[in-house]
């Protein structure tokens, strides 16, 4: 149980204290220091453990950095299973790090084909180092969570800038009610305050509406031609709508919208697996039913997941597209599509 604290939610060795007694009201609790020193032992046997263990079979696996109380942590899982392979505890996460942390692994049977990373630059230096034929690609999560910060940040400006520009319209209504002198100074400020507004809604929008084509061209379904993906389409679409981020006028903006092209080929590399089971799909049943199932699976899912407002009339041509071609193979094609699905 003290270790299951520790570890799973994470507790501190204080609050494990605390719960042992209401946990286990029949057993003498231990003190602070007998459980630390659990924990000790735990974390001794699990490096020993750790150091024995055979990563042989692990070919693709995720690399990240994490921070405990300020120290990175050097971290790998695999693909595969889910299994934790590498944890580092480092001074710093440059290169060197990396690669001394991933040559240990490899000491121990660790082959890297395919890693999957964001842009950290020690973690690519670090594995060109020791697994220099690995592909790398790019994780989707740091892209679709940067612009989404990003976009939360233009949207409160913008509220920020109508909510200011209704102030000073009250104000201004209250003083041509009253027949104040400061008429002159309040049209000013509402005229400035009214372009801010405007700029601050159009930022909002241009990005939202590029982000949202970004998002749309990480899928591996493309709706609007009903078919899916190449990885040079995606690189393709993906380069299109950071173009257009890094054309706005907001330096964060155009930070964003460079990192997301500079990742483009990596973000589309995973395209070229997916297209392999395609291609095993498409010889067993066909391409024209492969493409519907595919575009069928990828409506369901969005709708599964909240990502479409159905009311949308792009939304419902896609859906709708998508139903005729399914009418058109339906009878004995009907059970094929849904297979696939």
């Amino acid at each position: 149980a003290i270790v299951a604290l520790r570890i799973l939610s994470p507790t501190s060795i204080r609050a494990i204290e605390d719960l042992l007694p209401i946990l286990y009201p029949s057993v003498h609790s231990p003190s602070y220091g007998i459980i630390q020193q659990i924990l000790i032992e735990a974390e001794n046997n699990a490096a020993i453990f750790n150091k024995k263990s055979d990563l042989s079979q692990i070919h693709v696996g995720a690399l990240d950095e994490m921070f405990s109380q300020g120290d990175p942590v050097l971290a790998g899982i695999d693909l595969e299973i889910g299994y934790l392979f590498l944890l580092s505890m480092e001074d710093h996460r440059g290169g060197d790090d990396w690669e001394k942390t991933l040559v240990q692994g490899k000491n121990q049977g660790l082959a890297l084909e395919i890693v999957v990373k964001d842009a950290a630059r020690g973690i690519s230096d670090g594995v060109n180092r020791v697994f220099s034929n690995a592909e790398q690609r790019d994780d989707c999560f740091h892209a679709h969570y940067e612009m989404g910060k990003r976009r939360l940040v233009l949207e409160r400006r913008a509220y920020g800038a109508i909510n200011q520009e209704l102030e000073i319209q009250n104000k201004l209504k209250k003083a041509q009610q009253g027949g104040f002198d400061s008429l002159e100074k309040l049209e000013a400020s509402l005229k400035i305050v009214s372009q801010r507004c405007i700029c601050a809604i159009k930022t909002h929008d241009l990005f939202e509406q590029a982000m949202r084509e970004a998002q749309e061209a990480m899928e591996f379904v493309d709706l609007q031609a009903g078919q899916i993906r190449t990885a040079l389409e995606m690189q393709t679409a993906i380069e299109v709508a950071a173009k257009k981020i890094k054309a706005i006028n907001d330096k964060k903006c155009q930070k964003i919208g460079k990192y997301i092209s500079n990742r483009a080929s990596g973000l589309a590399l995973y395209m070229n697996d997916i297209a392999k089971q395609f291609n095993i799909l498409t010889e067993r049943y066909g391409a024209e039913v492969v493409q519907i199932a595919a575009v069928i699976w990828r409506l369901v899912d969005d709708l599964k997941k909240g990502r479409r407002r159905w009311s949308r009339s792009q939304d419902k041509k896609h859906l709708i597209g998508a139903y005729h071609q399914f009418l058109q193979l339906a009878g004995k094609q009907a059970d094929t599509i849904f297979a696939v699905v």
